[in-house]
């Protein structure tokens, strides 16, 4: 049993979080609707009619050549560990 100076906390059980209301939930929903009818009407049928001339191949070299350009960090912390391990090689310091 706690009885120490929290213990009256401890002691009422769950304390429901007071609620706010949420003045653009109108607007997250119609939002929402908007995007989800975006995605089912335009989006899906490009990406069939895109998909189908471009072989699985094709679609696998487009995939990583895009996920290059998206992240350019990924290179500079490549280049970055490539020369800390170079450093290390030549101070002596290597490790597996």
């Amino acid at each position: 049993m706690n009885d120490g100076p929290g213990a009256p906390a401890v002691h009422r059980g769950n304390v429901t979080p007071p609620t706010f209301p949420y003045a653009l939930a109108p607007v997250d929903r119609t939002l929402w609707g908007f995007n989800n009818a975006l995605i089912a009407g335009v989006a899906k049928p490009l990406a069939a009619i895109h998909r189908a001339p471009i072989s699985p191949f094709a679609r696998e070299r487009i995939r990583g050549f895009a996920g290059n350009l998206v992240s350019p960090r990924k290179v500079a912390a490549n280049i970055l560990h490539i020369n800390r391990l170079i450093s290390n090689e030549l101070s002596g310091n290597v490790r597996p």
